[in-house]
């Protein structure tokens, strides 16, 4: 699960992720988690390291939380 600063980087990562045809969807964020933002990109364990290129390249700031749900 990765998590936002802002509902902008969040909307941003979820169009990204769209165009590059990245799995995953945004969910409100768990409440056992804190973040700045409500949203949270849930995605299978397999596609964070894309996940993670991705941000960078579009230069979004995400942070990453291992949680089943």
């Amino acid at each position: 699960m990765a998590t936002f600063h802002s509902t902008h980087d969040a909307i941003h990562a979820e169009r990204a992720c769209t165009e590059r045809g990245v799995s995953g969807r945004l969910i409100p964020l768990p409440v056992q988690i804190n973040a700045d933002c409500g949203l949270a990109w849930r995605m299978e364990p397999s596609e964070r390291p894309t996940f993670e290129r991705l941000m960078q390249d579009e230069g979004i700031d995400a942070g990453y939380v291992d949680l089943m749900l």
